[in-house]
């Protein structure tokens, strides 16, 4: 039949240690955030106590950066089967044990989908901007925000780490790929990954 819409699949509410979780990963990260703008303060502060004020303000945001990262991780091990899922995320170069744990925790469909359908959760999937004659620029879908970052900073990690990853990064380069665009594909060859 024309108009038949196949079943779609029921959502599955994340575990209460999963939600905790992601809701402490998105508290790392506005935490991390705000580290950022104190830096950027810092570099045009001239009045010494100012200076001295920042510091300690960026100082205290690291500690609790730290602090949030350490429950999070508590949190995701919490249940076996993340604690699996995490290790194996962690044997692939480039990602470590923070980024392992953030896609657990908000990308639990990663294994489950089609990876066209994980890049475009992920905000990784390059879509195209052209209409008839005109050839557009290649821009990512929105998608999840904080796993498109988590995995920018792992194609950091994996250009320096991972074999693959660094020889994608350099013939991209090669060919006159800006670097941002070349680290975006990089991040997604290791979603794919």
């Amino acid at each position: 039949n024309y108009a038949s819409v196949p079943p779609l699949p029921l959502w599955v509410a994340p575990s209460p240690a999963l939600e905790a979780a992601i809701a402490l990963g998105r508290h790392r990260d506005a935490l991390i955030r705000d580290r950022t703008r104190e830096k950027n303060r810092l570099k045009t502060a001239t009045v010494v106590f100012v200076r001295e004020s920042i510091k300690g303000h960026i100082a205290s945001l690291t500690k609790q950066a730290k602090a949030v990262e350490k429950q999070l991780m508590v949190q995701i091990m919490e249940e076996p089967q993340n604690v699996a899922r995490v290790e194996l995320l962690k044997s692939v170069p480039g990602v470590g044990a923070l980024t392992a744990a953030r896609l657990v925790a908000e990308l639990p469909e990663l294994g489950a989908l089609r990876i066209s359908e994980i890049s475009s959760l992920a905000g990784l999937a390059p879509m195209n901007q052209d209409s008839g004659a005109h050839e557009g620029k290649r821009r990512c879908a929105p998608g999840r925000r904080q796993i498109r970052t988590a995995m920018f900073q792992a194609a950091h990690s994996g250009v320096l780490f991972n074999p693959v990853i660094r020889a994608h990064y350099v013939r991209l380069r090669s060919k006159g790929k800006e670097r941002k665009v070349a680290l975006i594909a990089c991040a997604h060859k290791l979603l794919r990954i």
